[in-house]
This record gives C-alpha cells, structure tokens and sequence, in this order.
C-alpha cells in the first residue's frame, strides 16, 4: 500500500502542474482592487502568509476606499532583496484610503505589523474611524526594517493619548524603521515609539521630512533607543508637544525640524550622545522652534550633547519661560545660538553649571525683566551672566528681527 501511494503521488507530480500541489512563492507585481490579482488587503496578506516570497513583490493598489483590518507577521522569504510593497498605483496617496473603526483594545489598529521585516507602505491614506480606538499602524513584537512614506494618516480630531497614535511600537523591539515624507493630522500621538528598558533599546530609527499638524499630546515621542534620528520635519498646532526624547542613546540627531507648539518643543531626557566625547557626541543642531508655554528648549539630565546654530523663541505670557533650559547632566556644548524670549520670561537658565562645557557664541535676548540665570541666580544683563558663567566671551544679546516664512 505504502509503495502504491508512492507511485500514484509520482504519477500526480508528472501529469499535474506543480502550482496545483504546491502552493508558488510570490514573487513581482501585483494589483489588490476590484478586478485585480487579490480583491482586499487583506487576501493580498493571506497570500503572502500561505505562500510566503522568492523575490521582491509589489502590491499595486487600485483607487478605491478600503474597510479593512490587516495584519502582517512574519513572512518566509523576506531578505534585503525580497521585500514586500503596498503602494497606489497612481502614486497618489489620496486615491487609496485604507480605514476601520476599532472598539477596543484588543482590536485598536488598521494595520499591525506583528514580529515581521521587509515591509514598505507607500503613498498610501489611513483613516480610522474609532474615536477612543484609533491607532493607525501599530508595531510589535521584534520588528525591523520597515519603511513608512509619502503616506497621509487621519487620525481622530480630538486625540489626546496613544490609544490614538498614529504609528506605535510600545515597549517593542523594532529596528531600522524609517518613517519619511509622511504628513500628520490629528491624532493623540504622531509617532510613538519605546523600546523594552534602558538597557534593551531600539536601534537606527529615522523619522525625517513629515509634517505634524496639529497633534494632541507629542508629535514625536522616542524613549529607549539607540541613534535615533528625528531630522527636517515641521511640527506645528495650537495644543500639544513638539518632539521628546528619553533614555536614548549613541549619536542622538535632532537636527533641521521646525517646530510651533504649545508646550514643549525640544525635550531631552536622561540620554547620552554618545560614549567618545570628541568623537561622536549627540547634535541637537540647526532647529527652529518656538512655544506659548513655559520651556521651549528643554535638556535634563544629559550627557554629551552639541547645542548647534539652533533658534529658540519662548512666547509664553509667564514670568519663568525659558528659550532654553538645563538641568542637570556633563559635557553640554551650547555654540552658536539664537536664545529668544518674546513674551515675558527670559532666553536662558542654566540651573546646573557643571552640566555645561562650552557656551559661546550665542545670542541672548529676551523682553522680561531678566536675561538669564545660572543656579538660582537672576541676571539682568550679559555681562553679568558672563561674569557668572565664566564662559561666553564671543556672545551677544541683540534683537534677532525674525520673521515669518
């Protein structure tokens, strides 16, 4: 009998064409739509689940409005070479809107990227239509190499927390996510990511060239991590907070954003730049950022920064506004700034000296009573402050004429 089943699973394999017993690997372009390869999204994952990959594959996505929920674990075959594409075919993201409306915490995402790699979601629109549910993409579980572009994400108008982030990796293992020329409305969270601890970090996640509008709570906010990279993005909104950082480490980059918030704009927390102090340092360079509340630029307990050609414009109504606050921390290199009040506080307060290494080169202005503090100390003017500091031998304290652009 056995030698018959045998004969008769030969005799099936040389008459019958292999796609039909084995099921092929994917692999090439593909159309997800009425009319196309796959109907949804979601057969187009089932596909992927079931079959796997040998090469790279591209869902091409017809114009339409999607009610789905997918999610994509891990698939067989990924590489470097074999990733897998969800894109518009017209490569407009307006033409595709993927949406859900979730009612729980169980179900709180439109896509969930679950212990997977090699994923690329492009010119896409998410839309999800939960008010205390509405989290977008939602990563876990050990995720790398994903990239997130030229996408729209809709998230709930009166967000406030990250049951309504939209892209989330909460206390998640991901690597080398880029998130690049997305645009940001709403939401509670725009982009939220932690890793395990401070002593298992993310790596190499880049958030670069997006645009934030009008974010509920942060528009950025990145804890536990290794080098991360938030570069050339502009984050503006009547409420909420510009970009936090926490716990991150190894060449820290904040460089190129332009910021227009309430509360917080820049925020740095118990991170470390980097391990060589003369090597690779973390740089906090070239942003501009302005704020109605009490901190605009805020730095606590850090180690080896470079504060770099940065403009800090503090609006605040109250009395103890700050264009730049630090508290606490080593080896704090402040060179070449423009430190604003506008409103009513003053440019700067270094309440820890031994935090700092250089300070040159600045320019402090400000239209409250004081310029700036060292300690508990107030000081009316420059020279005082620099007889205070020891340091700032080349800085100023002039108007800046900003104007808006």
């Amino acid at each position: 009998m056995y030698r018959f089943n045998i004969l008769l699973f030969l005799l099936l394999f040389l008459i019958v064409p292999g796609h039909l017993l084995f099921a092929q690997q994917l692999s090439g372009t593909y159309t997800i739509g009425s009319g196309g390869s796959y109907a949804s999204f979601s057969a187009a994952v089932s596909a992927l689940i079931s079959q796997g990959v040998n090469g790279a594959v591209t869902f091409n996505v017809l114009p339409g409005s999607y009610n789905e929920q997918i999610e994509i674990p891990a698939i067989s075959g990924t590489s470097a070479s074999n990733t897998i594409t969800f894109q518009a075919q017209s490569g407009d993201a307006a033409d595709v809107n993927l949406y859900y409306s979730a009612t729980s915490t169980g179900n709180n995402y439109l896509v969930r990227l679950n212990a997977t790699s090699r994923i690329i979601l492009n010119n896409l629109t998410f839309t999800p239509e939960g008010t205390s549910y509405a989290r977008i993409i939602d990563i876990t579980s050990s995720t790398d190499y994903i990239t997130i572009s030229n996408s729209v994400f809709n998230g709930y108008e009166s967000g406030t927390n990250t049951n309504q982030a939209a892209i989330i990796a909460d206390n998640t293992q991901i690597e080398n996510l880029l998130i690049e020329n997305c645009e940001f409305n709403f939401g509670g969270y725009g982009v939220y990511l932690t890793g395990m601890n401070s002593s298992n970090r993310s790596s190499n996640n880049i958030i670069q060239n997006n645009t934030f509008d009008d974010i509920g709570s942060y528009a950025v906010f990145v804890q536990y991590q290794n080098s991360p990279k938030i570069l050339n993005n502009y984050i503006t909104g009547p409420s909420g907070d510009g970009i936090y950082l926490n716990y991150c480490y190894d060449e820290v980059e904040v460089t190129k954003n332009k910021i227009e918030v309430t509360n917080y704009a820049i925020s740095i927390n118990n991170s470390i730049g980097g391990d060589n102090i003369s090597i690779d340092p973390g740089l906090i360079a070239n942003n501009f950022a302005t704020n109605t509340s009490t901190y605009c630029i805020y730095l606590y307990n850090n180690q080896n920064l470079n504060i770099y050609n940065n403009t800090s414009n503090a609006r605040s109504g109250v009395t103890n506004s700050t264009g730049l606050y630090i508290y606490a921390g080593s080896d704090i290199n402040i060179v070449n700034n423009n430190i604003i009040n506008s409103g009513l506080g003053m440019a700067i307060h270094i309440y820890s000296p031994s935090a700092v290494n250089t300070l040159d080169y600045n320019n402090f202005y400000a239209n409250g009573n004081y310029l700036a503090a060292l300690s508990t100390n107030n000081y009316y003017d420059l020279n005082s402050f620099k007889t205070a500091t020891g340091k700032d031998a080349h800085s100023v304290s002039v108007f800046p004429h900003l104007t808006s652009s």
